[in-house]
């Protein structure tokens, strides 16, 4: 069976020109029934597809997209993801679509709230719905509209999978998890160190940790001693304090696991305490943890490929309005990055 075959060719095998194959695809008057089946035929048996980019330039149609996620400059964690989005915004141009980044405070309810206001003029929405009203409003407000928004990074509670583009929270908290029962004597206990679950961005975060101790849940789970310790955000100190009494207080502790970006605070911590014997888990390559990676106070990172995260989204939204395509947007691995394989 050919592939990719064009207009031309089509005619040409059919011996009819090529104003009749564009009458039949549109299902348009003027051709008798015999060569209409006959044309319909070759088509399929020839897997030709219309050259929608062609058509969609020759209709000069514009549309729009917007980004809704946090600003990037103070927080390395959103700097890949701006990077996929410039890198589709470019990529986009050709197909007469625009990418606007629409910033908003990630500790900031009302700044989210703001720049979902500008969002609505959009024709798409990419978004992090780390304020979960909010972000479900805006999501049924562009539904209403019968406009798509996908969501990346992180998912709503209860968002359509279909509807969204990155890692599975639950399966990675499983699967970190399963790297600490495997690498941690059975007889030691784990500490997972949830920071700034309570400031109203937590959705990942409570995710990677249900995935966690689910895997130490049921029947013919692993018997573990778990210890959970929540750390204010913003106040190093406090964790500090609250590391070193929680290590003193339990010294069977084997291994520390860190649902977010900011294990190298955790990391910090063990190296002050000279207790840099524990397995330590987190996510992000973000330049403090790779640091911390290659002198192995961290053992392992997650990697959510946040670039890629971001093009892929915009690219997605793109086939949407331009040729209406209605694939699924896909999950992205979840990777496992040692000292060994962190240059790869």
């Amino acid at each position: 069976m050919s592939k990719n075959i064009g207009i031309k060719e089509l005619a040409k095998i059919a011996n009819v020109s090529i104003g009749t194959i564009d009458r039949v695809l549109h299902n348009r008057q003027g051709v008798s029934e015999k060569t209409r089946q006959r044309v319909l035929a070759l088509i399929e048996q020839h897997d030709y597809k219309p050259n929608l980019l062609a058509k969609h330039l020759a209709s000069r149609k514009q549309f729009s997209i917007a980004v809704l996620m946090p600003a990037s400059e103070d927080n390395p964690v959103w700097q890949p993801y701006v990077q996929g989005i410039e890198k589709a915004a470019r990529d986009m141009e050709k197909f007469s679509v625009t990418v606007d980044h629409l910033p908003f405070d990630q500790y900031d309810p009302q700044s989210f709230e703001n720049a979902a206001e500008g969002a609505s003029a959009y024709d798409a929405l990419l978004m992090v719905p780390l304020f979960e009203k909010a972000a479900m409003r805006l999501k049924d407000n562009f539904a209403r509209q019968g406009k798509s928004c996908l969501c990346f990074d992180t998912n709503l509670p209860e968002g359509d999978e279909h509807l969204f583009i990155g890692q599975h929270a639950f399966q990675a908290g499983r699967l970190c998890a399963s790297l600490l029962n495997y690498t941690v004597p059975a007889d030691r206990s784990l500490l997972l160190v949830n920071l700034g679950r309570k400031a109203g961005y937590h959705l990942n975060f409570w995710g990677r940790e249900n995935g966690f101790n689910s895997f130490f849940k049921g029947k013919d789970a692993p018997q573990r001693k778990l210890i959970a310790y929540e750390g204010p955000i913003e106040q190093a100190n406090h964790l500090e304090q609250g590391i070193a009494e929680i290590l003193q207080k339990s010294p069977n502790i084997g291994g520390i696991y860190v649902p977010n970006s900011r294990v190298y605070w955790v990391a910090h911590i063990l190296e002050q305490l000279q207790r840099t014997d524990l397995i330590l888990l987190g996510f992000d390559l973000i330049p403090e943890n790779k640091k911390y990676l290659k002198r192995g106070t961290i053992d392992f990172l997650i990697n959510q490929h946040p670039e890629n995260q971001a093009y892929r989204g915009v690219e997605w939204l793109m086939q949407r309005l331009v040729f209406g395509e209605k694939a699924e947007p896909g999950s992205t691995p979840i990777d496992v990055v040692m000292r060994e394989n962190l240059e790869e």
